[in-house]
């Protein structure tokens, strides 16, 4: 499995994957500029090659099980190594269990940790989430735990679900806030963003008697199609406009308008006000992409969608910039380009790259 930022909370939380341009635009609005994407995986590294040297260096024990635990923190470095070297491209906003998630971020960190850590939950919790960028968040916050409770505490991640969201909780019994290391700091500002790019929300409050609480909240499991989705389409090659159109309706979903011009759009936005809209990046004499902030400012609930036949990064991160809430190819299925429609309307933000 994959080892693993849901409303946003800011300007700066669009945000996917982890896209160096991107990334930056996920911080909150009261945190840094930005953040070093290679200090960030170095932090993220720390503990998995820890537990590695730990592990390798010892003399007991069964050493097939151990080879198999070396093997199985190698798996996960690799994951989340070629995640930030691969900009995350399928990292994509997915329903997926938290509990199997949060179970295995505790056993990651029990072979190093000088505490107590357990794992205390439902036996499933659906959420949507970016399952590697999630587990990362997961892993900072508990590895700040970790290092907080010190040798004979205890750290217990919980993991809870409504109808509506699931919550993970990391709890420790150390000193509490300001009497915790000062190199903590740069894992809650990774873990920030990243819960921003899943969509989510992140707190740290003092515990009950002691310690602290960081909690993760998460949008729970998303039902497709449950919903039908007023859409206005644009894009100026008519046969492709038409499939669309035709695709999308036998989803069950309400074609409001389609425009073959980006002033055509902004028209028909202001008029049906539309859930969503899918809007071309090139056109014969003007740019998709500046037609973004019109549609957005006569219909300011509309989620826009940018449909391109080549996507790059600089392209992507100009789109979100200017309040796109999805990015996706012509060559993708039509199921693919629905999913990012269905969840830019759910406040998600849906890109792919190659």
């Amino acid at each position: 499995m994959s080892r693993a930022p849901l409303k946003d909370k800011g300007m700066h939380a669009k945000a996917t994957g982890l896209l160096r341009e991107v990334e930056q635009l996920a911080l909150p609005t009261d945190g840094p500029t930005n953040i070093d994407t290679v200090r960030a995986l170095c932090h993220d590294l720390r503990q998995p090659l820890a537990a590695i040297m730990l592990l390798a260096s010892s003399d007991g024990g069964d050493v097939r099980h151990r080879m198999d635990e070396i093997l199985d923190h190698a798996q996960w470095l690799s994951d989340m190594v070629e995640g930030v070297i691969g900009n995350a491209a399928e990292d994509l906003p997915a329903n997926f269990d938290v509990v199997e998630l949060a179970s295995r971020c505790v056993q990651l960190a029990q072979p190093t940790a000088r505490c107590q850590v357990r794992f205390s939950g439902a036996d499933r919790a659906l959420a949507v989430a970016a399952p590697v960028a999630l587990s990362r968040a997961v892993n900072c916050v508990l590895d700040n735990a970790v290092r907080a409770a010190g040798p004979g505490g205890h750290v217990t991640v919980e993991v809870a679900s409504t109808d509506a969201d699931v919550t993970i909780r990391v709890i420790d019994d150390g000193p509490g806030l300001g009497h915790v290391p000062p190199n903590n700091s740069l894992g809650l500002t990774i873990t920030r963003a990243l819960v921003s790019v899943c969509g989510g929300t992140f707190e740290l409050r003092p515990g009950a008697l002691s310690g602290m609480v960081a909690e993760i909240v998460l949008p729970a499991k998303r039902n497709p199609g449950s919903g039908v989705l007023r859409l206005l389409l644009c894009d100026d090659h008519k046969p492709l406009l038409d499939a669309l159109s035709m695709a999308l309706r036998d989803r069950g979903h309400t074609i409001v308008a389609t425009a073959i011009d980006p002033d055509e759009a902004v028209e028909a936005a202001r008029k049906h006000q539309p859930d969503a809209c899918l809007l071309d990046v090139n056109f014969r004499h003007t740019n998709g992409l500046d037609a973004i902030g019109r549609i957005l400012a006569v219909s300011p609930d509309t989620k826009v969608v940018m449909l391109s036949g080549s996507i790059s990064r600089s392209l992507t991160a100009d789109a979100i910039a200017k309040g796109a809430r999805g990015f996706v190819g012509k060559e993708k299925p039509v199921g693919v380009i629905i999913e990012a429609l269905e969840m830019a309307h759910q406040g998600h933000l849906a890109v792919a790259l190659l």
